[in-house]
């Protein structure tokens, strides 16, 4: 269960990482815009593969929208709830 927090935290940091590059780049125009890593991305094509989130999982994961943070324990409980979905 913890690989998939992790995997969480990961992506946000990246996340956040990513959008603090392009207000860099493109808001404040204090870097120039690195287009080749974003075409290097584009030929060699996507690293994961995404998997589509089903109405089920989405009417599960809408109890998380109504917290204004990140309520661990809450999420602790829901992924339960996916965990079980994805097994049916």
């Amino acid at each position: 269960m913890s690989t998939g927090f992790n995997n969480i935290y990961v992506c946000y940091d990246l996340g956040v990482a990513r959008l603090q590059e392009i207000l860099r780049q493109d808001v404040y125009k204090i870097e120039n815009n690195n287009v080749n890593a974003r075409q290097l991305d584009k030929q060699t094509g996507p690293k994961h593969q995404h998997r589509v989130t089903n109405d089920n999982e989405k009417k599960i994961l809408e109890d998380l929208l109504k917290y204004d943070t990140f309520p661990e324990d809450k999420a602790t409980e829901i992924l339960k709830q996916l965990q079980e979905q994805s097994n049916d």
